[in-house]
């Protein structure tokens, strides 16, 4: 058979974790990935809607969306104080 994907298969220990996931660890990974990525900060969420919630807060504007997008990010758009503007 040929394996078509090399799959590691890792295991987190929780252990070293607090109660929100955001522990010492989650920063040295943030540390970590700006240094790799040769970015000055990183952050990291829960989500996707969650980073795109924190990007969108202090724009104040319109912001244009495909018609066909998941009903999620017009949500966060307009849970960020924007106006949407639907675009086919």
């Amino acid at each position: 058979m040929i394996s078509l994907f090399s799959i590691n298969d890792y295991q987190i220990d929780t252990s070293k974790f607090n109660n929100l996931l955001h522990g010492h660890i989650v920063h040295e990974f943030e540390q970590a990935f700006a240094e790799y990525v040769g970015a000055k900060y990183a952050c990291f969420a829960n989500s996707a809607s969650s980073l795109l919630f924190l990007s969108l807060l202090k724009y104040n504007t319109t912001i244009q969306l495909p018609s066909t997008i998941p009903a999620v990010v017009p949500n966060v758009v307009i849970n960020t104080g924007n106006k949407i503007w639907f675009y086919n």
